[in-house]
């Protein structure tokens, strides 16, 4: 098969990549799945690419192919906007599934048409709640409230947590 794209479309071609295969992978590491297949493709696009963008990608032995560059990422904005879908799908994952629960209850022998409508409002609710408070007003029943200081938690990669007024956390 041949592709034929011009230079800015495969700069994008790169991007799509480049994001695809970063979901890609974070879910099959936590399924234990094998990434092998999506690698290969992203090694062959980066190794094409670059003739384009010359600090793109680098050769790895230990792989056997090319791999995207932290800076390659890094000056694409990439990493943000993954960040940044991350952060609305979990508000809008977040508000959906409080709606459903809520609605799920009310909706017994209605039609479907008047359960989405109902799970619609409830949603835009909650997203307004959400907007205007984070989760300051989000609770788990049953769950008591975090208490005394921090002092005695230890974190496995940092060692004692920072605690006090003049920490950056």
């Amino acid at each position: 098969m041949k592709l034929e794209l011009t230079n800015e479309q495969y700069k994008q071609l790169m991007e799509l990549v480049w994001c695809g295969n970063y979901v890609f992978d974070a879910v099959r590491q936590m399924r234990e799945e094998d990434n092998d297949a999506y690698n290969e493709v992203e090694s062959i696009v980066f190794k094409n690419g670059l003739a384009l963008e010359e600090d793109c990608a680098v050769f790895d032995e230990d792989y056997e192919g090319y791999l995207p560059t932290e800076e390659y990422a890094n000056d694409k904005g990439l990493k943000e906007m993954i960040a940044d879908f991350e952060d609305m799908s979990f508000w809008e994952l977040l508000a959906y599934r409080l709606a459903q629960r809520d609605v799920e209850k009310k909706v017994k022998g209605m039609s479907n048409e008047i359960a989405y409508n109902a799970i619609s409002e409830r949603i835009d609710e909650y997203s307004d709640e959400f907007f205007e408070n984070d989760l300051k007003n989000v609770y788990v029943k049953g769950m008591n409230a975090l208490k005394g200081d921090l002092k005695g938690i230890r974190s496995m990669i940092a060692g004692d947590l920072p605690t006090g007024d003049n920490d950056d956390y």
